[in-house]
């Protein structure tokens, strides 16, 4: 087997064995920015209907998919779910979406490079057998350095978002106008645009913030290890075979 004798590379490639070990024990972590009003206080001995905001580029099965974990966390809050929205005291309407920015930066690669030195030289030294001696002429000559390339790339960021809203159905219906108790918009940015990625990470928040008043924006981190996550996971698949 070949020795390595560059100490450089021996960084290199244990920075990298290294990173590879980290990557593969971290837990998936999403980051979820909320933004929450409470209009009024939510009656808890209410009844509740999940009303779906449907747009033209609405992923239907998707659509079904959260409504029925919405309608799982206002159970699992005690709160009564009724399936006709015309029964039903508060209606909870729900649309989500995704957005897609791409961004320019540049990254700095480490690589090992060749470099070759050459010049002039004179002086004079001293030889055991032949004394003092002078010597002259050009030199050349190699050595390994490590340096850091610039290399252009384009990423694409994706912002995948859910929007909340409690509406009072009797009020509304007296008022001739939509009254709302609650509102929430949840917001993740990454690098996948697949949404059932990351909203269950989402749900998270909503099921943390639903009926709270945050007063501005506030900064979620939801780890796939801590328990709020793991019991969350427990409520909206408890009737599923086996959990994603």
């Amino acid at each position: 087997m070949k020795r390595i004798e560059n100490p450089n590379l021996i960084l290199i490639l244990f920075a990298m064995l290294f990173s590879l070990n980290l990557t593969s024990c971290i837990p998936t972590l999403v980051k979820v920015n909320a933004n929450t009003y409470r209009f009024q206080p939510i009656d808890k001995n209410k009844s509740f209907c999940v009303f779906r905001l449907r747009n033209t580029n609405t992923d239907i099965a998707l659509e079904e998919d959260l409504a029925r974990k919405v309608e799982k966390l206002l159970k699992a809050k005690g709160f009564q779910v009724v399936n006709d929205c015309k029964e039903a005291d508060y209606i909870v309407a729900f649309q989500f979406g995704i957005d897609a920015n791409k961004i320019n930066y540049t990254l700095y690669i480490p690589q090992i490079v060749q470099k070759s030195e050459s010049g002039y030289l004179s002086g004079n030294s001293y030889n055991y057998y032949l004394g003092n001696t002078d010597y002259n002429g050009n030199y050349y000559t190699t050595k390994q350095e490590l340096v850091y390339l610039p290399v252009n790339t384009t990423e694409t960021i994706y912002t995948r978002s859910i929007s909340v809203f409690v509406i009072d159905a009797n009020s509304s219906k007296r008022n001739g106008k939509i009254e709302l108790v609650w509102q929430g918009n949840f917001a993740s940015s990454g690098k996948s645009g697949d949404f059932r990625r990351v909203a269950d990470y989402i749900l998270v928040a909503v099921n943390k913030l639903f009926g709270k008043d945050t007063h501005g924006i506030v900064n979620l981190e939801v780890w796939e290890d801590e328990q709020e996550y793991q019991q969350l996971k427990k409520i909206l698949y408890e009737d599923t075979k086996k959990m994603p």
